[in-house]
């Protein structure tokens, strides 16, 4: 985990902004509910751009974790990018969450879970959880925004911490020629 003062800390103004989106993480069943909705100059919003040097950040941090993991597992969706990115990077052979079962604990120590963000922290637990019962022995997670304050996951490293439910330039939509 990085110190406090490495973290930066990103405080975000509560300004009313309505309007009509899909929930962040997932369309909440095809129903659109009233969100403040992704807007791209909001300091809570990631661009495509802002994503790809928080992809290099990822590949710093990981290079600076001792022990070096030996694989990396990306969280579904959302932590796929970042998984791939990271294999490609450094050499790394990559998992997805779904591919845990046949995970080769016994030649692999040092998995990585990667995602872009840890609200909760329910998923990496999960993921987490499942390699420790099959025998990898502390695994760890790394990802790009944590919630401030921390959630409680074992193992979890973070680039940054956020007040709010980061968005990323791939959540926004063209809104239908009804609804505008």
């Amino acid at each position: 985990m990085l110190p406090c003062s490495q973290a930066t800390i990103i405080h975000f103004p509560t300004p009313s902004m309505p309007g009509t989106c899909v929930a962040a993480g997932g369309y909440n069943r095809g129903v659109p509910r009233k969100l403040n909705p992704p807007q791209a100059d909001a300091p809570w919003f990631v661009t495509a751009e802002r994503f790809t040097m928080l992809l290099d950040e990822l590949v710093a941090a990981t290079r600076g974790l001792d022990p070096p993991p030996d694989s990396v597992v990306g969280a579904k969706r959302s932590g796929l990018f970042p998984a791939v990115y990271l294999s490609y990077k450094l050499r790394l052979p990559m998992f997805t969450s779904g591919e845990l079962p046949s995970f080769p604990a016994c030649r692999l120590a040092w998995p990585l879970v990667v995602d872009t963000m840890a609200w909760s922290g329910g998923g990496l637990r999960s993921l987490l959880n499942e390699l420790e019962r099959m025998g990898v022995g502390e695994p760890r997670a790394l990802v790009m925004f944590a919630r401030d304050p921390l959630p409680p996951v074992r193992g979890l490293h973070y680039l940054h911490t956020s007040d709010r439910i980061v968005h990323f330039w791939y959540e926004l939509r063209e809104r239908p020629a009804e609804e505008a």
